[in-house]
Order: C-alpha cells, then structure tokens, then sequence
C-alpha cells in the first residue's frame, strides 16, 4: 500500500510537470502578442525588439525595429504580416522582408503558458533564393498585456534619465500625435520651450509596450531611438531599454516622464 501511494504520487508529479509543459491546442495558446526575451539566456536588446501578434493559427503580424532597405522608408512602422503554420508542436513562420527577399522562422515548442513560451527557434533569410543570413538557438517569449498606443498621445516633459543621456534628455519635451507623427522641443536660455524647427520628419509606433522612433534633421541621415514603455499612470510614464556599446558592454537605460495637460 505504501509503495502504491508513492508511485500515485510520482505520477502525479509527472503528470503536473507535463500539464506545465503542455503545448496542446498550440493554436489556441499562441493567439494574442509576444515579444522575445532572450535567446540561448542572452538578453534581447531593445534595438532589436520584435512584436509578434498571431491574430489566428494562420496568420500574425510582426512590428519590428528593423530599418528597411534604402528606398523603402515608408515601409517602417508598418506591420509585416507573416503566414503561420501549426504542425504538432512546431510553428512556421514566413513572411518577405523586400521584393527579393524572404524569411523563414521555425519554433519547435518546449512550453507555453498565458505568460511565457520556450521554443527551439531557427531563422533564415533569402535573397533571390540564395541563404544570406540564419541564426538559431532556444528562443524565449514573454506574452504582452498592455496596449500603450493611446495613452502615449500628447506632451510629455522629460524628469530625468538614467544609464546615459540620449537626445531625449533631461531637457527635453514631446508631442505625439495620433497620425504617427511628434513634435520635439528644448527649453532655451530664458526657460521657454521651443519648438526644435530643423527636423524635417519626426516619426514614431506603438506596438503594445514597445515604442519606435524615428527622426531626420535637414541634410542628416535618418536616426532611430527604440524603448520599452514601462508603465503610464498618473504618477507619470517611464521608459527604459537594453543597449549595447561598440565594445560589447551592456547597460540599461531608464526615462522618467510627466503628463503636460
């Protein structure tokens, strides 16, 4: 009797570490928005941040911080939309990254939760048919809840910045307007603010909690800032992100905001 309840109860801890691991009905589980965490335990950078929203087992959407191909710059902020395949336990994803150019990712799936999925990932590019890049590893995706995308809109007054200063500094302030579109402001030397007049283009997308912007000052490149948004209340908003040095050094960066009304 007593061997009996320890095998009853082994089974039953199987059973619950299964149960935990289960990826059954796949295709169910997977619907709503991801953002990968970290691949092989090395933390994604936030200028490399990727949103996946599977709005069904067929298809998915896909906001990145990928900068397009010269000559295609109003393609950025858009969607990709990505054909999904669910077979068992392992996910396709395909979709075209240019006229040319294709990629294929492949997840085989180790768990999935509401919060969380683990998955044995593979990525392949293509241009005209021939591999240019790939890269692999076991994959980690966090489920995202908020929808930052409303709340967003307006003026915010930066209060501090930590990690390192950015062109969204201590002194700055932002408007951002529901086309997509921001103004930037710095205070001058009698502590008015004015409207920054040499930027042809600001330009900015919200995907859930991740935040993309673009800029271009007269005669100057395009540049690109990506963040997190941490949280929007009515203590204020706050910012942060992962970033990598030239050498390699990782640090993390933090923005703190108040609500201009």
């Amino acid at each position: 009797m007593k061997k009996s309840f320890y095998l009853m109860l082994l089974a039953a801890i199987v059973f619950a570490g299964c149960d935990k691991n289960n990826v059954s009905k796949l295709n169910e589980k997977i619907i709503g928005k991801w953002m990968p965490v970290d691949l092989d335990g090395q933390a994604v950078l936030t200028d490399d941040q990727s949103v996946y929203t599977f709005v069904s087992s067929a298809t998915a959407y896909m906001s990145t911080s990928a900068v397009p191909s010269q000559g295609d710059e109003n393609a950025w902020g858009e969607p990709i939309e990505m054909d999904v395949v669910i077979k068992g336990q392992k996910m396709t994803l395909t979709y075209s990254l240019g006229e040319n150019t294709k990629a294929v990712e492949v997840l085989k799936f180790i768990s999935i939760d509401d919060h969380q999925f683990t998955a044995d990932y593979k990525i392949t590019v293509t241009e005209n048919g021939k591999e240019v890049r790939s890269n692999e590893g076991e994959i980690h995706f966090s489920k995202v809840t908020d929808e930052f995308s409303q709340d967003l809109l307006g003026t915010w007054e930066c209060q501090g910045i930590t990690g390192s200063q950015t062109h969204n500094d201590d002194n700055a302030r932002l408007e951002f307007f529901p086309d997509g579109s921001y103004d930037f402001y710095r205070k001058n030397v009698a502590g008015e603010w004015e409207l920054v007049t040499d930027r042809v283009l600001n330009a900015f997308f919200v995907d859930g909690k991740f935040l993309a912007t673009r800029w271009e000052s007269a005669g100057q490149p395009m540049e690109y800032e990506y963040w997190e948004i941490e949280s929007i209340d009515d203590n204020g908003m706050k910012w942060s992100a992962l970033r990598q040095l030239p050498d390699g050094l990782r640090y993390r960066q933090g923005v703190r905001w108040k609500k201009i009304e």
